[in-house]
């Protein structure tokens, strides 16, 4: 399985496409679940701040999510790109390719954790991530 390949048209599985859907699947999923946690979270441990991230899933916590899905959705997209220019067609194993899916994905839900829980606690009027 390639890593990324030279053609914009090519119906061929690469780790860089099932990275870029993975990205783009899990930011919005993993949003929505890190921000009900997070938000139950502060409320019981400082009932001060309940006000802070106790906002509406919609427009709020969905704007939120699709922030992160497309900003890690253009970050795959350019790294495929920059990975083809600079490196080439490079050819790995399935196991490796699936480990390297995987490495991207658990650096997905890192991102998307720490982005959900800063924007939660920013005052609803500045809550851009």
């Amino acid at each position: 399985m390639p890593i990324s390949v030279d053609s914009i048209a090519s119906t061929e599985a690469t780790v860089g496409s099932e990275a870029a859907m993975i990205a783009l699947g899990l930011a919005v999923i993993l949003t929505l679940i890190t921000a009900a946690i997070f938000r139950k979270g502060v409320a019981a441990r400082h009932p001060e701040a309940r006000e802070l991230v106790s906002r509406p899933l919609f427009p709020s916590v969905v704007g939120i999510a699709l922030q992160n899905a497309l900003m890690l959705f253009g970050a795959t997209v350019v790294a495929a790109v920059l990975w083809q220019r600079t490196v080439g067609t490079v050819m790995v194993v399935p196991a490796i390719a699936a480990g390297l899916v995987a490495l991207f994905a658990g650096l997905v839900t890192v991102v998307v954790d720490l982005r959900t829980r800063r924007a939660l606690l920013r005052p609803a009027e500045t809550a851009r991530v």
